[in-house]
């Protein structure tokens, strides 16, 4: 499985959030055309663990785990209060269009971390940065989703 998979099957199963209006899992600067929110998932902070049940020459790992950090740039339009509601909003639809579909289209065996294929951590976590980004001539606010996968080989 290739780490570009996921991330195009995590962007299909997040790019429908109502506040967005752009997508790509191969750019990282959200593009200025978008009105209310860009996601973004960059290879930038993503970590990978692969795991072997036996050892030798020619094996290849039985599972691999990944963590994605899904990035939900949401433009600044000179209103703070829709600004929150269009934060809040990611906040709330992001984990439950997750646990909807866990395993991404059949993409991943689950949603969920595992450093040793046996022990499941499903937790979704997020984090909204504490001030305004400029990109360009145009101010957003980062809520960054990380999101960890299991894929048994």
């Amino acid at each position: 499985m290739t780490t570009g998979v996921v991330a195009a099957a995590l962007l299909d199963a997040l790019n429908n959030v109502s506040t967005v209006d752009q997508s790509s899992a191969v750019n990282y600067l959200p593009a200025v055309q978008t009105q209310n929110t860009c996601l973004l998932i960059p290879p930038m902070r993503q970590q990978s663990v692969y795991g072997w049940r036996t050892l030798g020459a020619g094996t290849t790992p039985q599972w691999e785990s990944h963590r994605y950090f899904c990035e939900f740039w949401i433009k600044y339009r000179g209103n703070d209060s829709e600004l929150v509601t269009r934060v809040r909003t990611v906040l709330d639809e992001v984990p439950a269009k997750l646990m909807a579909d866990q395993t991404l289209g059949g993409t991943v065996t689950t949603i969920g971390w595992t450093e040793d294929g046996e022990e499941i951590d499903v937790r979704v976590r997020t984090n909204v940065d504490n001030e305004l980004l400029l990109v360009g001539d145009a101010r957003y606010l980062r809520v960054t989703v990380e999101v960890p996968v299991i894929v048994t080989l």
